[in-house]
């Protein structure tokens, strides 16, 4: 059986650093103004003159949703969220559990998202961090 091609999906919206996968934006060096996703330009300024910034590594759970009825090369069910992290709400794919709650705490991670025959793509995930009691 031959090996199968990683494929890792949207690279421009993060980075694994260390061992530990960490979202990147961009902040205008003219303005200030913070972008999530990246772009090649300010949008309230228009200026070219951009740094790459990170996101915490951690935020909070806004809402999701349970997905039962997986599309093709997906392996349901699955939790899709949004998430703040900073100043910014972000769509992701939660793993590591099927009960997650609104206000729980997430951290970014990189796994596979799906596979097929001959491919696998990876992202970033969100994961359910245990509060230390």
């Amino acid at each position: 059986m031959a090996e199968k091609t990683v494929i890792k999906t949207a690279p421009f919206l993060y980075r694994v650093e260390n061992g530990n996968a960490v979202l990147t934006g961009n902040r205008c060096k003219v303005c200030g103004y913070e972008m999530f996703p990246a772009q090649e330009q300010c949008t309230k300024c228009f200026s070219h003159d951009i740094e790459e910034f990170l996101l915490p590594r951690t935020g909070v759970l806004y809402s999701f949703s349970r997905v039962v009825a997986a599309p093709a090369g997906f392996v349901g069910p699955y939790v899709l969220c949004y998430a703040d992290f900073g100043d910014f709400r972000i769509f992701g794919m939660v793993v590591g559990t099927d009960d997650p709650k609104i206000g729980d705490k997430l951290e970014v991670t990189e796994g596979v998202l799906r596979e097929n025959d001959e491919e696998i793509y990876r992202g970033y995930q969100f994961k359910v961090v245990k509060e230390e009691k």
